[in-house]
């Protein structure tokens, strides 16, 4: 959501003592990771838009990013423990990219889902949306 590991690592600062300060306003009426969950985002949502991260990444550059790194690269000639390493670093990196590319709602859906397990109707609290998997017939 931020981009640079040093600012993430201010801003989950600012999310704890948000979180610490605000234990009294915790109602009850979700599971509490929920309820942390939505001062997070909340939080990093209002950040971003504050110091405006927005890089305007479409998926059209990062193909062109990602063709000019890898004609420009020499061959990955190591092999072991350093190999996997970089290949890790690789794949975040393309990881990074991709989500630098989705609109922030989706971006959020898919980081609260995919590395958080967060279920539909916890990620429609936490984003104080509505739950489109519940519907009534």
């Amino acid at each position: 959501m931020i981009g640079k590991p040093e600012d993430a690592e201010d801003e989950t600062q600012e999310i704890l003592i948000k979180i610490m300060t605000h234990l009294s306003d915790f109602r009850e009426e979700s599971a509490f990771s929920s309820w942390v969950y939505r001062i997070a985002c909340n939080h990093l949502l209002t950040t971003r838009g504050r110091k405006s991260h927005r890089t305007g990444m479409t998926f059209g550059l990062l193909e062109e990013l990602v063709s000019t790194e890898t004609e420009n690269r020499p061959h990955l000639s190591v092999s072991g423990p350093e190999r996997a390493v970089l290949l890790e670093e690789a794949r975040f990196d393309c990881m990074q990219g991709v989500l630098a590319c989705l609109e922030k709602d989706i971006r959020i859906a898919f980081i609260l889902g995919e590395l958080y397990g967060v279920t539909s109707t916890e990620g429609a609290f936490i984003l104080d949306i509505t739950d489109s998997s519940r519907r009534t017939s």
